[in-house]
């Protein structure tokens, strides 16, 4: 999951994925780890999400659907087989606006609006070219003049025609390969903003990344296969799209500043602010959201087939409060831990996201290193059976003694 955005310095959101703000919670997890020390302990492939990654194999950001090798295939060649990968997208892309007009979102004429400056920007590409033909109106083509048109009403009737528009487009078959050229188009482009505005950034909380995670795998004995594998995720890691149809853009429409896409290896790192008034991150806070980001594409693992890993993490997200800890957790010590705090009783805390979360596993460090090290070797799918389950419960036992003290000050 994502770095949780604050309200406030010393005040974070609670979400559904968020580990919750309850004593009484933590202290029903602590008595019931077996299910997750049985799901760390499992047989792990280490290679399969950097392969399939790297072979384009893992599934994209967008409302396309696509993985990154189909993307590739529609837009390089016109055949049977990606015809119906362009129709699949087109399918993805119309059950998405479907819901989102039950919800009341715009998203039909938000799409028309942002494809008519993706064709603007694009016009040499078949795809833009294909998909601006579409929109004829009295012999002059173009989303752009439909756009011009809609402005003209209110934003619920922009979005009936503009849903309907789409709509009657893709009952020909032929229109709904043109609607999926496009989605593959629409995802490079929406990549490569992202990767224009944050790419930079990325880089150097790569670079930081590295470091923490070579220093901390010599302290806590992390064995070098682990390490290397870690350290080639975190490389590989690349930007994902931001789609307003499907994940949203903004830490307002997803309550957090970034996240890790489960099953690959890429980030979002979402704009400020909300989707009527988006702004763009400033560099340091960028790099520190990435850098909690990447610990996680670095935990990834697959422990089945089709079944994937985020470091700590178990089923039904049982493990999210230690998993988001040890993201955390890493990203302060590459950034030489920027919010750690001295409170009035001498004890350190953090006024970062999932600030009790972190701060109880850093006193955990301090004084119960060894529980410590075997969460971090197991974070990367290095386990020890036999300490797993008292290293779990030596973490939540003391996360619910300071959520219970938090709740009592």
């Amino acid at each position: 999951m994502g770095e949780s955005l604050s309200k406030t310095p010393n005040e974070a959101i609670i979400l559904p994925f968020k580990p919750v703000a309850s004593s009484r919670i933590i202290e029903t997890l602590s008595s019931n780890l077996s299910p997750l020390a049985e799901r760390l302990t499992m047989p792990q492939d280490l290679t399969d999400t950097i392969t399939k990654f790297i072979n384009g194999h893992t599934t994209l950001t967008d409302v396309s659907g696509f993985t990154s090798d189909e993307r590739s295939r529609v837009l390089t060649a016109i055949n049977p087989q990606t015809n119906k990968l362009a129709e699949r997208a087109t399918q993805n892309f119309l059950s998405v606006i479907a819901c989102k007009n039950i919800s009341g979102d715009l998203g039909s004429w938000n799409f028309l609006a942002d494809a008519s400056k993706i064709v603007e920007r694009n016009q040499e590409a078949a795809w833009a070219v294909e998909f601006n033909k579409l929109f004829q109106l009295n012999d002059h083509p173009g989303v752009e003049r439909l756009c011009n048109i809609l402005r003209q009403h209110n934003d619920n009737r922009k979005q009936e025609i503009a849903t309907f528009v789409l709509t009657y487009l893709a009952v020909n078959r032929e229109n709904r390969i043109i609607i999926g050229r496009f989605l593959a188009g629409r995802s490079v482009m929406l990549e490569k903003l992202h990767r224009d505005l944050y790419g930079v950034a990325l880089n150097k909380a790569k670079l930081e990344a590295t470091k923490a995670m070579i220093r901390l795998a010599e302290q806590t004995g992390l064995h070098r296969t682990h390490l290397d594998r870690s350290l080639a995720q975190i490389q590989q890691t690349d930007h994902a799209a931001l789609d307003h149809l499907i994940y949203g853009e903004t830490e307002y429409d997803n309550q957090c500043d970034g996240m890790y896409h489960p099953g690959s290896l890429r980030i979002r790192i979402h704009y400020g602010g909300s989707s009527k008034d988006r702004s763009i991150k400033q560099p340091d806070h960028v790099i520190k959201t990435a850098r909690h980001e990447l610990f996680h594409a670095a935990s990834a693992q697959s422990i089945q087939q089709h079944s994937w890993r985020m470091g700590l993490t178990g089923d039904n997200n049982q493990g999210t409060e230690v998993n988001e800890a040890m993201a955390e957790f890493q990203a302060q010590y590459a950034g030489e831990f920027p919010d750690m705090v001295q409170l009035q009783n001498g004890k350190p805390a953090f006024i970062c996201n999932y600030k009790t979360e972190v701060s109880t596993l850093y006193e955990l460090q301090q004084k119960d290193p060894e529980s410590f090290n075997t969460l971090f070797r197991a974070n990367y799918g290095q386990v020890d059976n036999d300490s797993i389950s008292q290293a779990l419960s030596a973490y939540y036992d003391n996360l619910a003694e300071a959520y219970n003290w938090r709740t009592n000050s």
